[in-house]
């Protein structure tokens, strides 16, 4: 074993540790439902060469405390590592692919992303509840305790979100209009709903990160079907587009000018979590590689 596999391994450890506690886990229940949440949160990476050594290093640790589970690379780096294809979209693009879409709440899922609306493991979005709503949907009092204001766009979807009581979904896009339909729950107090069943506690619990994720990739894949254009959905890609965007809302009508500093310092006052080395490289190359002139 080499001496910086080594050290990787004892770091994941820590982290898996670290999330047990939280969890009030242990080596002894870990279960493959545990361990998929783990990987989403902890594994996001940039890049392929990271991912599959963490994978290996994490069925290491498994295999040291007996623990009879083996993680398949190929079942997470969809989740985890950064699309070639990842694709970043101005206002105006968000609300058009926003608009292909014929739940409510799949239109609110994917603005809130852009509109920076996540928290760790997608905790702040999918904790709202509806009374966090206000009655003329011009603001949300997110989990955070940040009021988020809401444009015309995004109060349009909340009227639906609050209002629609079931979820159209999805067979082809030819057939989307005609597919069966599940109904939520009504009591349920959480703003994104999710089908009845015993393990949700007939759909009043709020719906899991391993869940929303699988959502956010069926609908990159009726986008494609629509569009004939592959992108890869994550909230982290989702957020990352609405920051940039706004930086280049600032640099074209403010005059600002971005270096890496500037970066920082504007991630960090708005308390977003993004590497800024890399989002000023990606941004650069978004808006730096031809100039964008839509809103």
């Amino acid at each position: 074993m080499s001496k910086d596999f080594q050290i990787k391994k004892e770091r994941i450890n820590r982290k898996l540790e670290r999330y047990m506690k939280i969890e009030d886990l242990g080596f002894y229940n870990l279960n493959k439902e545990n361990l998929e949440k783990f990987i989403i949160e902890e594994f996001q990476c940039i890049n392929r060469s990271s991912f599959y050594p963490n994978i290996k290093a994490l069925n290491e640790i498994l295999e040291d405390n007996c623990i009879d589970i083996q993680i398949k690379s190929k079942d997470y780096v969809d989740k985890c590592v950064q699309p070639k294809d990842e694709k970043y979209f101005t206002r105006r693009e968000i609300q058009e692919i926003c608009d292909i879409f014929i739940n409510s709440q799949d239109q609110f899922i994917i603005y809130a992303l852009w509109n920076g609306i996540m928290g760790k493991n997608y905790e702040d979005l999918l904790s709202i509840k509806v009374s966090d709503v206000a009655d003329d949907y011009s603001y949300i009092n997110l989990p955070n305790g940040k009021r988020f204001i809401c444009d015309d766009f995004m109060q349009e979807i909340l009227l639906g979100v609050v209002n629609h009581m079931e979820y159209m979904k999805y067979l082809s896009v030819e057939e989307m209009r005609s597919a069966d339909t599940f109904e939520f729950n009504p009591e349920c107090e959480y703003l994104i709903k999710t089908m009845r069943t015993k393990r949700n506690n007939d759909g009043l619990n709020k719906m899991l990160p391993t869940t929303l994720q699988r959502r956010l990739d069926l609908l990159a894949k009726i986008y494609m079907e629509g569009n004939g254009e592959k992108i890869g959905f994550s909230g982290k890609s989702l957020v990352k587009s609405g920051v940039m965007y706004n930086m280049f809302l600032k640099e074209d009508i403010e005059g600002k000018s971005w270096g890496v500093e500037e970066v920082s310092n504007y991630l960090k006052m708005n308390g977003y979590k993004i590497n800024a080395n890399e989002l000023y490289r990606v941004y650069h190359n978004v808006y730096h590689g031809s100039h964008v002139n839509q809103y």
